[in-house]
């Protein structure tokens, strides 16, 4: 019981820091006025995420034991708040989303950080980016996590304040299962393709 308490307690410390931030970005976005590239000050980017995963092995801790699931699949939405901290270049922000995994079945709260390289200060430009990222568990089963990836995309513009983006992720998530001797822990390792959009 203690322990579910700071769990719930992180859990909860996390969330609040998240929407504290979410909040001030948001309040100050029209007050910052972007450029006509959407390439200086505030970004807000929302994903659609589908994963194409080659690997979910489940490996005891403690004996040498794994199981590997057949056909695992992914879907997710995900939210990157950010500031070009190197106008029309280089942004910095929070990276957020909620996850739901098949076979295993389970849900994630992604919660961490983004780093975002533009290579031109176009409309329409190639990116960078990699993502560093806690999994924080949602439901009964597994625990939290780690999530690690790194990729590229391409920027799009449909209209005057309006962008498509299209991201191609190398993604690495390693998941606590259990406890003391019944601890295991899932590595899952695939390709993300996420459809997005900047407002």
């Amino acid at each position: 019981m203690f322990q579910l308490r700071i769990r719930f307690t992180n859990l909860a410390s996390s969330v609040r820091k998240a929407i504290v931030l979410v909040l001030f970005l948001l309040s100050n976005y029209n007050s910052l006025s972007q450029d006509v590239n959407n390439n200086l000050r505030v970004y807000n980017v929302t994903q659609f995420t589908v994963s194409k995963i080659s690997d979910a092995t489940l490996a005891s801790s403690r004996y040498s034991m794994a199981y590997t699931y057949d056909d695992p699949k992914s879907l997710g939405i995900n939210m990157n708040f950010g500031y070009f901290v190197l106008p029309h270049h280089i942004g910095i922000g929070v990276s957020l989303g909620i996850n739901t995994n098949f076979n295993p079945n389970f849900n994630l709260f992604p919660l961490g950080f983004e780093l975002r390289y533009l290579v031109f200060n176009q409309p329409s430009t190639p990116y960078l980016f990699c993502q560093m990222r806690s999994l924080v568990k949602i439901g009964e089963d597994f625990y939290g996590g780690r999530e690690r990836g790194f990729g590229l995309g391409y920027k799009v513009k449909l209209a005057h304040a309006t962008f498509l983006t299209f991201d191609l992720k190398y993604n690495y998530k390693t998941i606590k299962n259990g406890e003391g001797m019944y601890a295991s822990n899932l590595s899952i390792k695939g390709l993300d393709f996420s459809l997005g959009m900047i407002f």
